[in-house]
Formats: C-alpha cells, sequence, structure tokens
C-alpha cells in the first residue's frame, strides 16, 4: 500500500507560484498578500470656523448678530455641545448633531448695555464687540449749528431794540379824551 509521509519546512517568499520536489515528487504552491483590513471610519471630530461679529460697534441697547461655522470633519455622525461665552460668562449652550463631512452655520443675537469691550467666545474661537457711550445730544453737529444760529438771531435782534432800529409791529392806540 500507500505511505502517507508528512513533510513541514518553512520558508519566506515574495508573492508568487513557486513549485518544490520531495524524493521525486513535485508539487506547487503559491504565496498571496492578504487584503489589508479596511480601516475604520474616523470618528466625529467637530472644528469651529469662521466666527463673525456684525456690528463690531455699538451702542448700549442694540444688538451684535454672532455668526460661526461648525463642521464634523470625521466620517461618523457625531453631537457636539457648542458653548457660547460673553466675556467669560456662558451665554447660550446649543448642542449639534452631523453626518461624517457636514457643516452647518451657528447664529446668535446678543445686546449689552454694559459700556466698554466685550469677548464672544465659541470653543476656543474669540471676536471682540465694543458698547460704546451714546453721544450727548448737544455733541451732534445739528444741534451746535442751531444753537449758534439761535445765539446770533437773538443777539441781532438784541442790538436792533436797544438802537431802536427794529420796526414796530404793533403800536397802542394813542389816548384820546
Amino acid at each position: 500500500g500507500g505511505m502517507t509521509v508528512t513533510v513541514v519546512f518553512e520558508l519566506t517568499r515574495n508573492e508568487g507560484t513557486y513549485t518544490f520536489e520531495v524524493d521525486g515528487l513535485t508539487g506547487s504552491f503559491t504565496v498571496e498578500t492578504p487584503e489589508p483590513e479596511p480601516e475604520p471610519p474616523r470618528p466625529a471630530e467637530f472644528v469651529i470656523s469662521d466666527l463673525t461679529l456684525d456690528p463690531s460697534e455699538i451702542e448700549p441697547g442694540e444688538t451684535v448678530q454672532i455668526s460661526a461655522k461648525i463642521a464634523n470633519i470625521g466620517e461618523t455622525t457625531g453631537t457636539h455641545t457648542i458653548e457660547l461665552k460673553i466675556d467669560g460668562n456662558t451665554f447660550e449652550t446649543e448642542t449639534v448633531t452631523l453626518p461624517g463631512g457636514s457643516e452647518q452655520r451657528l447664529a446668535y443675537t446678543i445686546s449689552s448695555e454694559e459700556e466698554g469691550t466685550h469677548t464672544v467666545n465659541i470653543d476656543g474661537l474669540s471676536e471682540s464687540f465694543t458698547v460704546t457711550e451714546e453721544p450727548p445730544f448737544w455733541t451732534s453737529p445739528g444741534f451746535v449749528t442751531g444753537i449758534f444760529v439761535v445765539i446770533f438771531a437773538a443777539a441781532a435782534l438784541i442790538y436792533l431794540l436797544w438802537k431802536g432800529k427794529f420796526p414796530t409791529i404793533y403800536t397802542p392806540p394813542a389816548n384820546t379824551p
């Protein structure tokens, strides 16, 4: 009968087909590189950009429009909580869910009565706006011009009355007996 012999050998070869011979018997084998495991999708990763404030200067009580873009640069859907801070204090929080590779615009409206420069921060991005003191009405150019016209007219009227050259508008009737 036939005899079976197990032959074990170990060798390192590049890809390809090889033949071998053992005790006059021949055979072949093929070396293949296995397909690599597919890379798992990158997890969600959020980036905030394009923070803008409009306008950057207001008077007390006026509003500022805040705009920014949030993008998920990962490959899977994810959720991110955005924290809008004004001068270091949390003003608003918002949770955003975005599929991988997508983006969304963020928009907020704020106002302030407190004069000075204020810092807006969204996830580490910062911009500033200024609340300026409302100028007093007497500093407006039209008001100053109006005051000069009134003063000049009053001075001219007083001068004319003092010199007696101002025409009489009303003359009371003379007492007649």
